[in-house]
């Protein structure tokens, strides 16, 4: 009889043996499930990240390129704006001019008339 209560008692621990182990199996199972989504998700993590850094480099070209248009429109308003001053400059000039030798031209007429 005592032969068959140990053979029962270590057929009972095989038994907790083999359920321990399978336990552990599962729980590996488990984790190298978590490890793999952990590393879909990193990969994602890392494609969008490549993305946001591909983004933020086409938005420095652009902002270089609208720095550029700037610096060219500036300049271009700062010729326009020389060539209407020197215009003008030329024009008053001109007004200047006419006025003084209208002035001479009165000047000569009124002499002329006081000798008359």
């Amino acid at each position: 009889k005592s032969d068959n209560v140990e053979l029962k008692d270590k057929m009972h621990q095989f038994k907790l043996a083999i359920d321990n182990l399978e336990e552990e199996v599962a729980s590996r199972d488990r984790t190298i499930l978590e490890l793999g989504n952990l590393d879909l998700r990193l990969r994602q993590t890392e494609a969008r990240l490549v993305a946001k850094e591909e983004e933020c480099s086409r938005l420095e070209m652009l902002a270089k390129e609208l720095e550029m248009e700037r610096v060219v429109d500036r300049m271009n308003i700062e010729s326009e704006l020389e060539e209407a001053r020197l215009k003008l400059s030329k024009e008053l000039g001109s007004k200047l001019l006419r006025e003084k030798y209208n002035k001479q031209v009165m000047h000569q007429l009124d002499h002329v008339n006081a000798k008359l």
